[in-house]
């Protein structure tokens, strides 16, 4: 299993050459099929999904896929994803992502598709691969309060993450908030700045960017 679980996407160079060396091939070669879908109960401008699909493009040159979830069966999802090299999931409501995963059929065959394939997540598109911490955190640190009847995410870590720590666009995601947070999880959570990723292959973890803030029942480790 590679995944690369990054807070702002691939907003830096040593970012993208940790893409590059999970999946192994030369920079210019690597395709891309894009989950798209977590922004589309968020209100607002979408002008950042416009800026993170532009910088993919101008970062990698090979094919770059938009797999819509919803459009297609699980064998037609699955053969799309197959034909590249990394799935990368974007952003935006993170609970109505996992609900598209459920009920698209996606989560189910997922497990088989990270056998030989990337998952690289930027933001909502990270959190969903790790655990999940409760409602009212997520409604106290990014505003979404309808959790689409989801009670957990993939776990494919043994971790939550929390992105945008000291982001100017999410006043709330702050070291104090994710402290009282962290006080009612049993797990490790990372807070991740935008220029920071966590990149995971098999059992190993590596943090790019730097150390993310680390909290463990409450206290900072």
């Amino acid at each position: 299993m590679r995944l690369l679980l990054t807070s702002g996407g691939l907003a830096t160079k040593e970012i993208v050459d940790s893409l590059v060396e999970l999946v192994g091939k030369k920079q210019s070669e690597i395709s891309f099929a894009v989950i798209n879908e977590a922004f589309a109960v968020e209100k607002g401008s979408k002008r950042w999904v416009i800026n993170e699909l532009a910088n993919l493009g101008k970062i990698f040159s090979g094919e770059i896929d938009i797999v819509d979830l919803f459009a297609l069966s699980k064998e037609e999802i699955g053969n799309r994803i197959k034909n590249s090299d990394v799935f990368y999931v974007l952003g935006g409501h993170t609970d109505y992502l996992m609900s598209v995963y459920n009920k698209s059929g996606f989560a189910e065959i997922l497990p088989d598709l990270l056998k030989d394939k990337v998952y690289a997540g930027s933001s909502a598109g990270s959190m969903v691969a790790c655990r999940r911490v409760s409602t009212e955190a997520y409604w106290n640190i990014y505003g979404e309060e309808n959790d689409f009847d989801v009670q957990e995410y993939l776990n494919l870590t043994d971790f939550a993450i929390k992105p945008h720590l000291g982001s100017a666009d999410f006043p709330k995601s702050r070291e104090d908030v994710l402290q009282k947070v962290s006080e009612t999880f049993d797990k490790t959570i990372y807070g991740l700045r935008d220029y920071q990723a966590i990149m995971v292959k098999d059992v190993e973890i590596e943090f790019v960017g730097g150390k993310p803030l680390t909290l463990l029942n409450g206290e900072e480790i």
